[in-house]
């Protein structure tokens, strides 16, 4: 079982299942197996966890078998193997899924239901929505199908089926619900009662209808058991050797109390919308909004009853709710991920019933609508109103950046669609700028990814705007964390052109900042220099120009980061650092013959380093200008003294680079120089 060789596993497996079937004497029909199998559990265990999916399926198959074969003294072998069957059900293959839930079933029917309940959280908190989804519906059944008056601590169930009602995914909502009313007929009602109280008030408005629904539902179900229960004493009790008939009658008895309740719900709806204050107000609305959501929904809507029964005039485009902060808890570990087109289309989604509750019916019927050019058109009303109600647009930002990251990457998109969205990205910045706003870790990992894949569109437009967006970005946001977004962009990206952008866009930030200053040298400097070996041109000049510019800012420490370079591909970039050494050696010994005299660039603390940032040289000259005792005296010697109009001139570039400031200085120096500056040199002794 623990061989290196995957065939040799998967034998060993068929093996044991062959032994296991052919121990079964002629005619039995109950347990027939000790499970006392040594060594036999920590290996099958082991083989849960398999690399290869197949043998994990194959040792589901194994597991339903043994359980089968030693019955009911099966319970306490369940705690080496069921945390790494449950953990299965993550997995994207259905079928792997679906292999679990029946090894799941079959050991549940022989073990005791507080051991089944103790385990069952692994299965409920997984990651995977379809896998989350699976868990609660067989949760749900499961509980359906015990007894209620056995008294069962529910307690361990109740923190992930609440995680499950505020899920994303629509179906793991509508499961959890299930679940909670099995919950609640089980006697679980006081444990619901005090969970409900450990949460924020936020959590609380949101959570406290769905229970007063699963209340009702948990009546329902009590009823229909008991009507249950009553039919299925009238049928004749099949005989003992009728293994098929008692079978039925079971699955019967199991399977009719689900009916009734499935029947009854919507008699449930209809009591939950007659308690509803705003369902008239906001018919048009509602439609769209799921049952489970809906609840949380309507007292925001009742809150602006009266600004709807005011007038038109007086709705504004999006409203001041406070529930950033509860949004941001609720899905902040959720990964924004916009590559997968259905779980793009459930993010859609959950934004369409986030946006009805803070925006009006008009601008949200147009944002969400089918045609783009109603969706340009509420981006447009949307740019006018951010520029007159910044706080409506900071109280709402993280909603507004996803419905940006949505519509530039879905199928509807196009050009027009996109510069749009772009204007209006432009437009927050400039709002952010002005109101001194920082954004934060979620609202930069929803923007930013899809600006930096979108950076390389074939559209100049697209890409100019886009360009001055991620520059604008570094005055709201940490640029030694848009350094990394842009690093893990050129790393996950497969457009050959973003990735050389994100490329140009990091050496630009190492040419007016520093190396050190944006990112772990160490880190950063091998994975940019493996960009070297590319085949697209673009991709590789670029990446050869940034190290170029992180050798200008930190010098020789650079080359020990380099060492694992091939040989073609380090020759290439030690040519280019070749005759960058060569200028920057050409202009040191300029300096030198100028005389003493004069402060130089180089290796004296009252001169301006040419790798410092921009502000601190700018500081510097603004400093000699404003004093005049200090403005009377050289910065630079005086046959090389620049007119103040081109150092102005070179501050108020919009990015000035670093690695030209030194020869624009001596460029124009010459320029300047009076004819009697040979003059003025010492003589040559004889």
């Amino acid at each position: 079982l623990a061989d290196a060789n995957w065939k040799d596993r998967q034998a060993a497996i068929a093996a044991i299942e062959d032994i296991v079937i052919k121990a079964k004497p002629l005619g039995c029909t109950g347990p027939y197996m000790d499970g006392s199998c040594g060594e036999l559990w920590a290996g099958l265990k082991a083989r849960l966890k398999d690399s290869n999916k197949n043998l994990a399926a194959q040792t589901l198959g194994l597991l339903v078998r043994i359980a089968e074969a030693v019955g009911a003294s099966i319970d306490r072998y369940s705690k080496a193997i069921l945390p790494n069957m449950l953990a299965l059900i993550s997995d994207n293959k259905k079928s792997l899924r679906d292999s679990v839930l029946a090894c799941l079933s079959t050991w549940a029917s022989f073990m005791t239901p507080e051991n089944v309940i103790k385990h069952l959280p692994i299965a409920l908190s997984v990651d995977a929505p379809a896998g989350r989804e699976d868990a609660v519906k067989w949760a749900a059944d499961y509980l359906a199908r015990i007894d209620k008056t056995s008294g069962l601590d529910i307690s361990p169930l109740l923190p992930p089926v609440m995680d499950c009602l505020e899920h994303r995914v629509a179906e793991v909502r509508a499961g959890a619900e299930r679940c909670l009313a099995a919950i609640i007929a089980c006697g679980g009602l006081d444990a619901v009662n005090r969970c409900l109280r450990d949460l924020k008030p936020a959590q609380l408005k949101s959570l406290r209808p769905i229970v007063d629904k699963a209340e009702k539902a948990a009546a329902a179900l009590s009823v229909a058991n008991s009507a249950g229960a009553g039919n299925a004493e009238k049928p004749e009790t099949p005989s003992s050797g009728d293994h098929t008939s008692s079978s039925t009658i079971v699955k019967t008895v199991v399977r009719e109390p689900v009916h009734p309740a499935v029947e009854r719900e919507p008699s449930l709806q209809s009591v939950v919308r007659k308690e509803s204050t705003s369902a008239s107000a906001s018919a048009g609305v509602s439609k769209k909004i799921p049952l489970t959501t809906r609840s949380a929904v309507q007292p925001e809507q009742s809150e602006h009853a009266d600004d709807a029964e005011s007038g038109p005039a007086d709705v504004k485009a999006l409203r001041c709710n406070g529930g950033k902060d509860a949004r941001e808890k609720q899905h902040g570990k959720v990964k924004w991920v916009l590559d997968d087109a259905r779980e793009a289309e459930m993010l859609l989604d959950t934004l369409d019933r986030q946006m009805a509750s803070v925006s009006s019916e008009e601008i949200h019927a147009k944002l969400f609508s089918k045609d783009f050019k109603k969706q340009v058109e509420g981006i447009r009303d949307l740019v006018s109103f951010i520029a007159q109600n910044p706080k409506e647009l900071t109280d709402n930002l993280d909603l507004v950046l996803k419905m940006c990251a949505i519509r530039m990457t879905g199928k509807a998109a196009n050009t027009t669609l996109v510069l749009a969205v772009l204007d209006l990205l432009r437009a927050v910045f400039e709002v952010l700028v002005g109101n001194d706003y920082r954004l934060s870790d979620l609202e930069a990992s929803v923007c930013f990814p899809v600006l930096m894949e979108e950076v390389g569109s074939n559209n100049d437009g697209v890409r100019k705007l886009i360009r001055d967006l991620l520059r604008k970005a570094t005055q709201v946001y940490p640029t030694s964390k848009i350094f990394s977004f842009l690093l893990d962009a050129a790393h996950v990206t497969r457009n050959q052109r973003s990735r050389a952008e994100c490329l140009s866009e990091m050496t630009t930030l190492v040419e007016r900042l520093g190396l050190d200053q944006v990112c772990v040298p160490s880190k950063a400097v091998p994975i940019i220099a493996n960009y070297i070996a590319e085949r697209d041109s673009l991709v590789r000049n670029n990446a050869i120009e940034c190290i170029v510019a992180a050798y200008q800012s930190s010098g020789d420490k650079v080359a020990k980061f380099l060492t694992k370079l091939e040989p073609k591909d380090k020759d290439i970039l030690d040519a280019k650092l070749k005759k960058v050494k060569s200028s920057l050696t050409s202009l040191s010994s300029s300096d030198v013959t100028r005389g003493a005299s004069s402060p130089k660039l180089h290796g004296n603390k009252t001169a301006v380093d040419v790798r410092a940032s921009m502000p601190e040289a700018a500081a510097v000259f603004r400093a000699a200008a404003a004093d005049p005792v200090r403005s009377s005296m050289s910065i630079i010697d005086t046959p090389s003294r620049v007119s103040r109009a081109a150092i102005n001139e070179l501050l108020d570039a919009p990015t000035p680079s670093i690695s030209n400031i030194k020869s624009r200085f001596h460029v124009q120096a010459a320029a300047a120089a009076p004819p009697a500056a040979a003059a003025a040199a010492p003589p040559v002794p004889e």
